[in-house]
């Protein structure tokens, strides 16, 4: 049992102010500093970049709490984590997925969505879930946990297109076929509108595909450059 005058009660409040303050920060950085920004590419990084930057410090405040707690008293840090963690399940189990999801870059606001056969367009990005809306016009809550990577997509049929190019090296036999192949399983690439390889020397090749954006021009050259890292 564990004895009140033992609790670190003046560490504690000391602690949760420091995270008061730390969400206020991050939150005002969010609603009120983002806004300034009137690029919408430029202003979709800053949101990739404040992300990483606020998990980063919530995990330092998180190793600092409890590195305090079991100096002043282990069997209340222990017994908080084991709280922690029981208790706050059903919150965690769908805030860490969607975390993951939003730090990879593989859910963003005007993504689509397939979920029970149905094509849902991404509205808002929530801590625990993303709000959908339907075809028909309908809104769909859902949890991030009931979502899986593949049935996420980008709907690149219906505007209009732009070529654009990059050059790759890649090595070994029947090269640009393979190019090719990953060109066609690419979840970027229109089938309307297939990728062009020309072989330019030994081991370099240039693609030629199309886009509706930058956005989606960023992200067919990042997957191909990853299948050939990979």
């Amino acid at each position: 049992m564990i004895q009140l005058s033992t609790l670190p009660l003046g560490l504690v409040l000391m602690l949760g102010l420091l995270a008061l303050l730390l969400h206020a920060l991050l939150y005002a950085l969010k609603k009120y500093g983002l806004p300034l920004v009137k690029s919408r590419r430029q202003r979709q990084r800053l949101e990739g970049l404040l992300l990483r930057a606020g998990v980063a410090l919530w995990l330092s405040w998180a190793v600092f709490a409890f590195y305090r707690l079991l100096l002043a008293s282990p069997v209340f840090a222990l017994a908080t984590i084991i709280l922690l963690i029981v208790l706050g399940w059903p919150w965690w189990k769908d805030f860490y997925p969607g975390l993951l999801l939003r730090l990879e870059g593989d859910l963003r606001p005007g993504d689509y969505l397939s979920h029970e056969g149905r094509a849902y367009k991404i509205l808002q990005l929530r801590g625990r879930s993303v709000q959908l809306a339907g075809e028909d016009g309908g809104l769909l809550v859902l949890p991030y946990h009931l979502i899986q990577k593949p049935a996420i997509y980008r709907s690149v049929e219906k505007t209009a297109l732009s070529p654009f190019s990059f050059e790759v090296t890649l090595e070994g036999p029947n090269a640009q076929q393979r190019l090719e192949q990953w060109l066609a399983a690419s979840p970027w690439t229109a089938p309307a509108y297939p990728a062009n390889v020309v072989q330019l020397g030994p081991d370099t090749y240039r693609i030629t595909a199309y886009a509706p954006d930058a956005d989606i021009q960023e992200r067919q050259e990042a997957y191909i450059r990853q299948q050939i890292e990979g």
